[in-house]
């Protein structure tokens, strides 16, 4: 709030003793409107701009500038289970996504990428995609021999996808209970495809 609006209230009026003018009145009361007015509207700026910690807050893309980061985290999203179909991934549900696709019923399947942050704003730090994918046979909990399911990848930015050295051929995906760990990279309108691998527990 403006200095100016307090400064110019009279603190001293009304005199006690002295028959006081009016106007003194209406003069204060006009300056504690105009500072009400004031405080409510720089009150309604903080509540629409300002970050809160009660309520998610979304910062619109702006700039946050020498920050020092300690205990944060990235939310993780189950994007689908047991998906008998091609499959679109979503960056709006964030940077760790599991997907599993239901092999005994489809034997091919395309995982399409979109709604990546504008190209102007980014940074292999935030985005990127880390997908664990997974497959399940059919009936669920019965070994149907299903043949392994071949998978492609695409992207909405309308560019190429570039794959990692070690990123398998001829991609595919069967009922193993570890998900395939692979991490999707948006520079401009390129996405890069780095193959993590498979973890498995220690022999």
């Amino acid at each position: 709030m403006s200095d100016i609006i307090i400064e110019t209230l009279d603190s001293a009026y009304p005199v006690a003793g002295v028959d006081n003018d009016t106007q003194g009145f209406r003069d204060n009361f006009q300056i504690l409107k105009d500072a009400l007015r004031t405080a409510k509207a720089e009150i309604q700026a903080l509540e629409d701009s300002a970050a809160r910690l009660d309520v998610e807050n979304n910062f619109n893309g702006t700039t946050l500038v020498d920050s020092n980061m300690k205990m944060t985290t990235e939310a993780y999203y189950p994007a689908g289970t047991a998906v008998n179909g091609n499959f679109n991934i979503s960056f709006l549900n964030g940077h760790y996504q599991s997907l599993t696709l239901n092999i005994g019923a489809v034997s091919s399947f395309t995982i399409n990428f979109q709604d990546w942050p504008d190209s102007e704003r980014l940074a292999t730090s935030t985005s990127k995609i880390t997908l664990l994918l997974s497959g399940v046979d059919r009936p669920e909990g019965e070994d149907s021999g299903s043949e392994p399911a071949s998978v492609l990848f695409t992207s909405d930015t309308g560019g190429e996808l570039k794959y990692s050295p070690n990123f398998p051929a001829n991609f595919t995906i069967d009922e193993k209970s570890n998900p395939v760990w692979i991490e999707f990279i948006r520079i401009a309108d390129v996405v890069y495809a780095n193959y993590i691998g498979i973890f498995e527990p220690a022999a």
